[in-house]
Formats: C-alpha cells, structure tokens, sequence
C-alpha cells in the first residue's frame, strides 16, 4: 500500500472538515456581519474538528465503551464498536 492510499482517508476527512467550516463561517457572516471571522480562527476551527475526531477515534481504540459508566448495555447491541490500536493507526 502506498503512502498516498495510507492518508487518503486523512485529506478526505480534513477536506471535509475545512469546506464545513468554511460554509458555516460564510453562514455566520452573512446571517450575522458582526460576527465575521479571520481565516486563523476559521483555520483554528478546522484543527480543533480534526483533532476532535482523531481524539474519537483514539477513544475507540483504548476505551471499552460498553463499560464506561452511564451507558446502558441495551444501547450497544451487535458490533463491537472499539477499534484495535492497529486499525487506529491504519486510519
């Protein structure tokens, strides 16, 4: 497997991440003139959604969820939602 077919996944989701938060900034903009943003803080939304994700993704790879307080085992029938460290790292 190639370098570039091991982090497609990643520019696809950092792709979508930056065009969310690009529209939700021209959203907020144009709804609302006073709360236009810098393209920093539109560039620091972005990293914070992409770090949110890699932390969800890492959480499924150490964290058995189905023994996490709070959660009823009712709600996680069928799969096994955790990931393994090495499907953590192949995404």
């Amino acid at each position: 497997m190639t370098h570039a077919t091991r982090t497609r996944p990643l520019w696809h989701s950092l792709r979508l991440a930056t065009i969310y938060q690009l529209w939700a900034a021209y959203q907020r903009a144009r709804h609302q003139p006073d709360a236009a943003q810098s393209a920093g803080a539109v560039a620091a939304r972005i990293l914070s959604s992409s770090r949110k994700a890699l932390l969800g993704d890492w959480r499924l790879a150490t964290v058995t969820i189905r023994q996490t307080e709070g959660v009823l085992s009712d709600w996680l029938r069928g799969h096994d939602p955790k990931l393994t460290r090495e499907e953590f790292r192949g995404r």
